[in-house]
């Protein structure tokens, strides 16, 4: 049965928030500068989207919307925007006060607005779990999402509420947090964290002293204005490429700055520590990869700016820094399509671990490294990228049965018990190791690595299924860029030439809104287009790109998709 919700209009005084609103506990999603971009929207174009609304104590509470309404008493505060009082009336949607949907309605409008944080996420499934009985699955229906990421949203449940509250508060970062889940004691956990936090024994950034501070400010300045020259739709690739590897150097030489470390921290932290088999082992001295000094002409390198051969990307050439990251996104997906293939997985995994062995000449690929040992994955916009990769190897993480791997039994005991376990199970451990250590990569090519490249047609024929384009990709294109992509590859010509007039933030915007939920107006071509879109060297070498080429037709001038720029 559908729910349906009574329109009405509203005065702007008489809108409070909800206490059921999922980003209630992130009041920074509401600070100004967070919403200037939607204040200044609704100021031109009014409120285009309405308010889900319930009576509470004589008010109407919003339920979804919250950045919306705080946009709208942005504008009463605002003594030069004109039109809006407290008594102006805005449209909403009266949800009845019965209605067990709460949560799950305004959740499923936080998803494709702005980008929520993740563990009020985790908390609105638990809370949908534990008050309206859901299970991942029909939470999954709801939100047009795949269980595998209602699970590892859900797997912050396993994480002690102190450490989750110290990374929403910025304490530690996300991954910081995550890395707590790992072990199954909450109570373990905790007295991990406190040991670390305690007496200021968590290592943080230094405040900059007056010099860094000024050059951080000179940065910021330069930065600026790099970036308005970016908006210039007059530049050649070449000299958008130059400005976007300046950018890239002077936000990586702030972010040094930002996130120094004291000598003390240093010498105490400088080290990685592994657990396995109840040993702790200290690696002191480690380099990462980006800080190897790569030798001119070394063996592996390439002639292209990518990194590969040269490939044909048409009239969009790629930086060389956003090509490495793109290489990372496209490795960390293909380890997803590894780990949800097992049996395929096992036998590549055994077959490089004989061959190197019993084969002469050289290994039969470079593409894994059996030598159990994770990759290092660098990226430089690693919190922003699409994480349906991620989500999937969480969720083959949690299929594992690691019964036999208990730190309080000797290592030959585990191993009896390894052993013990069926085909099914080994081939899943096997295959989410050898995931771990997919390298950097785009498309194999027959000629260089024939076996990957048959292996990735087989288990990753659509690199769409386990990575999406979104607003961190998009946002590193020029603008003419993403005009062509929205006019030739996605057959959406009159939307290009309806956003040409836009900002590229806009711009971005749309495409972002795009992709995570192509449009209900798209043609059957264009939908398959979006569903199948993405830069041409991340594709699975072999597969047909035209299969999915857009037909000529567009939509009328006036559709939704028009009217959404």
């Amino acid at each position: 049965m559908t729910t349906s919700f009574a329109p009405l209009t509203v005065a702007i005084g008489d809108l409070v928030a909800h206490p059921a609103n999922v980003r209630s506990n992130s009041p920074e999603t509401y600070d100004p500068e967070n919403i200037a971009h939607l204040k200044a929207s609704i100021a031109v174009l009014g409120l285009l989207q309405p308010l889900m609304v319930q009576k509470l104590d004589g008010k109407y509470a919003v339920l979804a919307g919250g950045r919306r309404h705080a946009a709208l008493k942005e504008l009463i505060a605002d003594k030069a925007t004109k039109g809006f009082t407290a008594k102006t009336k805005v449209d909403c949607r009266l949800v009845p006060e019965d209605c067990d949907v709460t949560t799950a309605l305004s959740l499923a409008e936080n998803i494709t607005q702005a980008p929520m944080n993740a563990i009020d996420e985790f908390e609105a499934f638990a809370r949908m779990m534990e008050v309206d009985g859901q299970t991942p699955e029909t939470i999954a229906k709801t939100f047009g999402t795949t269980v595998a990421a209602v699970k590892g949203r859900l797997r912050y449940g396993l994480i002690h509420p102190d450490i989750r509250a110290a990374a929403r508060g910025k304490v530690i970062t996300l991954d910081t947090m995550k890395a707590f889940a790992e072990h199954p004691s909450q109570e373990a956990q905790r007295e991990v964290f406190e040991a670390l936090t305690k007496d200021g024994g968590y290592p943080g950034p230094i405040e900059p002293d007056e010099v860094t501070q000024k050059r951080i400010d000179e940065i910021t300045a330069e930065l600026e204005k790099l970036q308005v020259e970016m908006e210039d739709e007059g530049l050649d690739d070449g000299a958008y490429n130059a400005l976007y590897e300046r950018v890239d150097a002077l936000e990586e030489e702030a972010r040094d700055l930002q996130e120094a470390y004291s000598a003390e921290d240093l010498a105490r932290f400088g080290v990685i520590a592994s657990w396995s088999g109840g040993q702790v082992t200290l690696h002191v001295g480690l380099v990462r990869p980006e800080d190897t000094v790569k030798e001119e002409g070394a063996r592996g390198s390439s002639s292209g700016p990518t990194g590969e051969e040269a490939l044909d990307a048409g009239e969009i050439t790629y930086p060389a820094s956003l090509a490495e990251d793109l290489k990372t996104e496209r490795a960390m997906a293909l380890g997803a399509a590894m780990a949800l293939h097992p049996e395929a997985t096992l036998d590549l995994t055994l077959f490089k671990l004989v061959s190197d062995v019993l084969a002469s000449g050289m290994s039969v690929t470079q593409a894994i490294k059996i030598d159990a040992r994770k990759e290092y994955r660098s990226h430089a916009k690693m919190d922003e990228i699409d994480e349906t990769s991620l989500e999937q190897v969480g969720a083959a993480h949690d299929a594992l049965d690691l019964s036999w791997l208990d730190d309080t039994r000797a290592p030959a005991d585990q191993f009896a018990a390894f052993r013990a376990l069926e085909a099914g199970e080994k081939a899943k451990l096997v295959a989410y190791a050898t995931a771990s250590t997919t390298q950097s990569c785009f498309a194999r090519d027959r000629q260089r690595d024939s076996l990957m490249h048959a292996f990735e047609i087989e288990i990753m024929p659509d690199i769409r299924a386990h990575w999406t384009p979104n607003a961190a990709l998009f946002n590193r294109f020029k603008k003419a860029w993403l005009l062509k992509i929205l006019g030739e590859d996605l057959g959406l010509a009159q939307e290009a030439v309806t956003l040409a007039s836009s900002s590229k933030k806009e711009i971005v915007a749309f495409c972002d809104k795009l992709f995570a939920e192509p449009f209900a107006t798209l043609t059957d071509a264009q939908r398959a287009a979006v569903g199948a879109w993405c830069p041409p060297m991340m594709q699975t070498a072999g597969v047909a790109f035209d299969e999915a080429e857009p037909a000529a037709e567009t939509p009328e001038p006036d559709g939704d998709i028009a009217q959404a720029a």
